[in-house]
């Protein structure tokens, strides 16, 4: 009888402890570069023939910055004017992303796109402040649609837990994402 109460004892801590370790928050990382980052990105521009109030602009060439102890991703991208009722404009403009996952497809997206600045001397500050809120939708939904990177699935299903995206952090030149389940 002792004998079969330690068994019993020795199954229930070795049953509490898998179960406690099943259920507890699973911590995983992911880092990446920025160059990781961009591949994505890249393959998505130029966006060409953006109409806004009669002009049409061009993006091409997107770089990611990641800033040093920041939980937003820095987007810097050329930019091209033509039409409207002036001289064509070429120059460039900054952003800072916010970087959602969506546990569903297991996939990390830029989101939240807020201008840091606008470039583009040939067109004048008050056209380029009113095509920025246009500039930044049409940005809104395409980094919405086309994901910085997508997990394995072998990361994805480590366990039956949906995983969520919990800290971002750019450090190094470097994204962490901290995921738990």
């Amino acid at each position: 009888m002792k004998r079969l109460a330690a068994v019993s004892m020795v199954i229930g801590a070795a049953v509490a402890t898998a179960a406690y370790q099943y259920f507890a928050d699973d911590e995983f990382v992911v880092r990446l570069s920025e160059t990781d980052l961009e591949r994505g990105l890249r393959e998505r521009f130029p966006l060409t023939g953006v109409a806004i109030r009669g002009a049409t602009f061009d993006l091409s060439n997107p770089r990611l910055h990641l800033a040093g102890d920041s939980d937003r991703v820095g987007v810097r991208l050329d930019v091209i004017s033509s039409g409207g009722d002036g001289p064509g404009a070429t120059g460039s403009l900054e952003l800072s992303c916010a970087v959602v996952y969506r546990s569903g497809s297991g996939r990390f997206y830029l989101a939240d796109p807020l201008m840091q600045r606008i470039d583009l001397p040939g067109l004048g500050r008050r056209r380029s402040r009113e095509a920025a809120p246009a500039l930044l939708r049409e940005l809104a939904a395409l980094f919405g649609s086309v994901p910085l990177y997508a997990l394995q699935p072998a990361a994805r299903g480590r366990n039956a837990a949906p995983l969520f995206l919990t800290e971002v952090m750019a450090t190094g030149g470097r994204l962490s994402m901290t995921l738990v389940t």
